[in-house]
């Protein structure tokens, strides 16, 4: 940033943003200002679980429909 007005600025939007994020466990994002180098650093930590059921049953469904099935065998036959 130019001046260290707008480091400042620039941080606490992101520290805003990440307590609003914040609010559900598994996130925590942190970020280091520096007011003597034109640079900012910050950490964006993720946990997250993905219920592999749901995609795997809408997948399947997909694959019953008429139209998709039509489609598969269409580039079936181009390949």
């Amino acid at each position: 940033m130019e001046s260290p007005v707008d480091t400042a600025t620039q941080v606490g939007y992101m520290w805003a943003a990440a307590s609003l994020l914040n609010l559900s466990q598994p996130v925590h994002i942190s970020a280091q200002p520096s007011f003597f180098n034109p640079r900012m650093d910050g950490e964006l930590f993720l946990d997250f679980k993905i219920r592999m059921i749901r995609p795997i049953f809408a997948v399947l469904k997909l694959l019953t429909k008429k139209p998709v099935l039509k489609l598969l065998w269409e580039l079936r036959r181009y390949r």
